[in-house]
């Protein structure tokens, strides 16, 4: 009877030990495939999570590269900049963790840090080629964008520099107001600075208060009505005062608005072609 059980448990350990660890939730190469479950469902925190209980088990540079871009993905772009940085240091996986640590200060809008801390010491060509892409980008977005940076462009391909060229037209060239012109526009006619800032109703009605309440200051002097005539000159002056003042907020409010239209039509152009970048990265 000794020698069966002895039999059967050798057998076991040699036939069914693979067996026995895919049943093993615990296991290494299980935590791993459930944290790639978790970030390709895009419940990145968990996916972090998981990879970093991965690395207690099996230290390994691809999985730190994995928790960096769980991170990124998850908003947590200190952390991720801090994996990414730990890896270029130790010179692992190094092309990809340099477009990602760029590609996460571009996320984060550190742009000026971008900016500053770009170098042109890449270690291959596609990342030469995608940290200049998001380098330029920067620079649209900033604002800080020069001639000799327009050289740039030839970095990207027909289409999105098509697109890129409209987007810089619209940064260098807004369609903004001039508080200054407002106000004066409403100094000479009430509620002109308003209808130049495309607020027409608040124009008119401007217009139409003003004029009111001076005609009926007018007309009460005219019958030698002065207290009434002084209340409706001090309503209608403060009606013309007001919107002088209004009229110039109204063009900052104009300019902000513009200057939002762009930021959320480059930032939804960017993400729906994952910023322009043409390198995958490692996630295996």
């Amino acid at each position: 009877m000794k020698k069966i059980l002895l039999i059967v448990f050798t057998l076991n350990g040699m036939i069914f030990p693979q067996l026995n660890d895919s049943l093993n939730f615990h296991s290494p190469d299980n935590i791993n495939k459930f944290a790639d479950h978790l970030y390709y469902s895009k419940d990145y925190f968990r996916a972090s999570l998981e990879y970093e209980r991965l690395l207690n088990f099996v230290p390994n540079d691809t999985t730190v590269f994995k928790i960096g871009l769980a991170k990124q993905n998850g908003k947590q772009y200190n952390l991720a900049l801090s994996d990414f940085n730990d890896l270029i240091n130790k010179k692992s996986l190094l092309s990809e963790s340099y477009i990602q640590y760029y590609k996460t200060l571009f996320l984060a809008e550190y742009d000026s840090l971008l900016i500053t801390s770009y170098s042109n010491r890449f270690y291959d060509e596609v990342a030469y080629h995608d940290i200049h892409k998001l380098y330029f980008l920067s620079l649209i977005r900033s604002g800080q964008i020069k001639g000799k940076d327009f050289e740039l462009l030839e970095r990207f391909n027909k289409e999105e520099k098509t697109v890129l060229k409209r987007f810089l037209e619209r940064k260098i060239q807004p369609d903004h107001k001039s508080p200054i012109l407002a106000a004066v526009l409403s100094s000479v006619i009430p509620g002109l600075g308003k209808i130049y800032t495309a607020r027409y109703e608040e124009g008119i009605a401007a217009f139409l208060l003003t004029t009111v309440f001076g005609y009926l200051s007018y007309t009460n002097f005219e019958a030698d009505h002065k207290i009434r005539g002084w209340i409706f000159a001090g309503t209608s002056f403060l009606f013309y005062a007001g919107n002088i003042y209004g009229s110039a907020a109204s063009a900052n409010i104009y300019n902000a608005a513009v200057n939002l239209r762009f930021d959320t039509d480059f930032n939804f152009y960017l993400k729906n072609n994952d910023y322009l970048i043409t390198k995958e990265p490692v996630f295996k």
